[in-house]
């Protein structure tokens, strides 16, 4: 069950309904003034709780936190250089990894410069063999903190298992969770108790439902500030792409989920060449952001060597992304605002 309640928060009601809810051994969450209850379809509201109330929602899917029902309104996350989400286009750059001091300061440079308010960069890294480059640890957390900063930049750096996320959550602004993770429910339950935004990629052989399910396991433990991040699911033409970008995911996640979606095409294509339509047709479907990998020699990368796009390569693709953003949002912020006075 979903409780909307009215404006200002009669908080006496809402205390007295958590408390009558947790006698029957339902758990609630609250947010603003959006209250819901697991395991509860139908429920006899007193005179007083009915005066408080402004709509009731019998039925609830599985991720009800983070969808549209529980809280219908875009989440926005507040950075400390800027906000993420709603009508907010946000760009994210970096390498795949923290190679050195001076590579991470260059590349910050680079990617302030093509637009982006985000450097993201791992520096612990997921590796398939034992001698393959695992990442600076936290040298690198030190040279990304300080080229972000001297950019006036946000960092986003990624964590692999849930004893990274004390070190990690020293420098970085948002946690970032690999596809390969989206499924690690103990690791999603610990940044649930963070107070840092957490960026969750979708796996590979992950449904919509599966990955906002996924998503459950972070809110429920307090961590209401995240962000998706879309990186393809599974390809038939592993010759050409090494995961494939459902366009239609883009509207459906806005229209089932409040959380901003943003999108890493460098996930999807190992081929720079794809990385601009791929970034391109994101925009358009409605993404609110895009994530891109970059690296001055992205043959020699130490990790994912290939993936990336040079400096150049990346100039170009965001002086077109943010045209194409300041045409579509303006669109997209006029089409919600009929929407919403058509559901009133």
């Amino acid at each position: 069950m979903i409780i909307h309640f009215k404006q200002p928060l009669q908080t006496n009601i809402v205390q007295i309904l958590t408390k009558k809810f947790a006698s029957m051994g339902k758990h609630g969450f609250l947010i603003d003034n959006h209250l819901t209850v697991l395991g509860i379809e139908h429920y006899d509201f007193n005179q007083d709780e009915l005066n408080a109330i402004d709509v009731v929602i019998p039925e609830q899917p599985s991720f009800v936190l983070a969808s549209r029902d529980f809280k219908p309104d875009d989440t926005l996350i507040k950075l400390p250089n800027g906000t993420l989400g709603g009508n907010n286009f946000t760009l994210v750059a970096g390498p795949d990894a923290v190679e050195s001091e001076e590579m991470i300061h260059t590349l910050a440079r680079v990617a302030k410069q093509g637009g982006a308010r985000i450097l993201s960069a791992s520096n612990f890294v997921n590796i398939d063999a034992p001698y393959d480059f695992a990442g600076l640890g936290e040298a690198g957390l030190k040279y990304l903190r300080a080229a972000a900063d001297e950019m006036n930049m946000d960092v986003m750096s990624q964590v692999t298992n849930s004893s990274q996320i004390s070190t990690v959550g020293q420098y970085a602004d948002i946690l970032e969770v690999g596809p390969e993770n989206m499924r690690n429910s103990e690791l999603l339950q610990a940044l649930g108790k963070q107070k840092k935004p957490v960026a969750l990629h979708q796996s590979n052989d992950a449904t919509i439902e599966d990955w906002l399910n996924a998503t459950e396991f972070i809110a429920s433990e307090g961590n209401q500030q995240i962000i998706l991040m879309a990186s393809g699911t599974v390809s038939f033409d592993h010759d050409f792409s090494q995961s494939d970008l459902d366009i239609a995911t883009i509207p459906i996640i806005h229209n089932l989920s409040h959380y901003p979606l943003l999108v890493d095409p460098g996930k999807i294509s190992a081929s720079s060449e794809l990385v601009r339509p791929i970034a391109r047709a994101a925009i358009a479907a409605g993404a609110q952001g895009v994530k891109l990998s970059i690296h001055e020699d992205p043959t020699q990368a130490q990790s994912k060597a290939g993936y990336a796009i040079t400096p150049n390569e990346y100039m170009e693709v965001t002086r077109q992304l943010l045209k194409l953003a300041q045409v579509v949002t303006p669109w997209e912020t006029e089409n919600n605002t009929m929407h919403t006075k058509q559901q009133s």
